[in-house]
């Protein structure tokens, strides 16, 4: 219907699903990419994007949503299957593909149950400028906690990303993002994405400078101290202390005084 050629549509399908596969909205995002294959007609493609499907993220109801659920999914694969003829050299047997669908389906199910009760707390899944209140902000907290306890990285990062959009006003969300990453100066950009929107958080500020100073980018990191102790917060003892242990750790003993 878009008139570009497959490939592209495909590219920004893949990117869509790899973004929203831990989200519990995921199968809105899979049913488009299953609606685009049925399309074109290529049944090997169509099992592919319905096996995709059965190992996303399914926490929200599939009435809700207004799409299949996982029962109707798996059979609409063992249908589609069975009328495949060539599957092509690297793709296994009809059974192959059937089990390996049905034991993701399964592995999913299970993360889905786990997550619902965290899930069923949150009423909100975008921003807006009316504050949570603190039942909310627990549910978050104790969310972040439980994926944290998973190990699973790519779905923790997927639930911080989450998080910001609706936490979005709140510096400790921000500060816990940074301190969870790994990456020093991956850390730093997401405290500059939460300074670039909180233009008045301290707390966060200050935080930023110290990754900056472990990435070795010193000079960055005297202009954040710089600016929090001169426009963001005057006179804020914390900021001062922090400033003057920073040049002390630069050597800069006059400025430290």
């Amino acid at each position: 219907e878009s008139g570009l050629p497959p490939p592209r549509v495909r590219g920004v399908l893949a990117r869509a699903c790899a973004a929203s596969a831990h989200d519990p909205r995921s199968p809105l995002v899979f049913r488009a990419l299953c609606r685009y294959e049925e399309g074109l007609g290529d049944k090997v493609r169509l099992l592919a994007a319905y096996r995709q499907a059965c190992g996303a993220a399914q926490t929200t109801e599939p009435d809700d949503l207004g799409v299949p659920g996982r029962e109707e999914v798996l059979e609409l694969v063992g249908d589609l299957a069975a009328a495949v003829d060539d599957w092509g050299p690297d793709c296994g047997t009809c059974d192959d593909f059937l089990c390996a669908c049905g034991a993701e389906n399964n592995l999913a199910r299970k993360r889905d149950k786990a997550r619902a009760p965290y899930e069923l707390r949150l009423r909100r899944a975008y921003y807006h400028v009316k504050p949570l209140d603190e039942g909310q902000l627990a549910a978050w907290r104790a969310y972040l906690d439980f994926e944290e306890r998973q190990g699973d990285a790519a779905r923790t990062r997927a639930l911080y990303e989450r998080c910001l959009v609706v936490c979005a006003n709140y510096p400790e969300f921000w500060c816990r993002y940074a301190t969870w990453l790994d990456d020093p100066a991956e850390a730093a950009a997401a405290l500059e994405r939460g300074a670039a929107f909180l233009k008045q958080a301290p707390d966060l500020r200050l935080l930023l400078a110290l990754f900056h100073e472990a990435a070795g980018r010193v000079d960055a990191a005297r202009d954040v101290y710089e600016d929090v102790c001169e426009r963001v917060a005057p006179g804020l003892l914390e900021a001062v202390v922090a400033f003057a242990q920073f040049e002390r750790r630069c050597g800069n003993l006059e400025d430290v005084v």
